[in-house]
């Protein structure tokens, strides 16, 4: 999981509607890094250890030091960038979401993110 590419540049994406199979090319390594964000943090809820949790946070600060995310483009012809960044956003939050009662001792990672 720590081997799916950064998205560190700029991410402009092809239109969902103007140009099917582009987008779906374009959004392979969103979608692969909200899958492993997802899975990391469902294993941890079956784990007997918090391995995944830790995973998951080695993974986030990993984007967050190369400010991942960050930069897409946006208007208002052009907004699939956007839709693509809220998205994983939001599976980023809800897998925080998830291991964050185990990861108290964590804190300093947690301001990176």
């Amino acid at each position: 999981m720590l081997a799916i590419p950064v998205q560190d540049q700029a991410i402009v994406l092809p239109s969902f509607y103007e140009n099917n199979d582009a987008w779906r090319s374009a959004v392979a390594p969103f979608r692969d890094f909200e899958d492993a964000v997802s899975y990391l943090a469902a294993a941890n809820l079956f784990a007997s250890t918090r391995r995944n949790a830790d995973c998951l946070i080695d993974l986030l600060v990993r984007w967050a030091e190369r400010d991942g995310l960050a930069q897409f483009n946006y208007s208002p012809q052009r907004r699939q960038g956007w839709f693509q960044v809220e998205s994983t956003l939001f599976a980023i939050g809800h897998a925080l979401a998830a291991v964050l009662p185990d990861l108290s001792d964590r804190t300093q990672e947690m301001s990176v993110i």
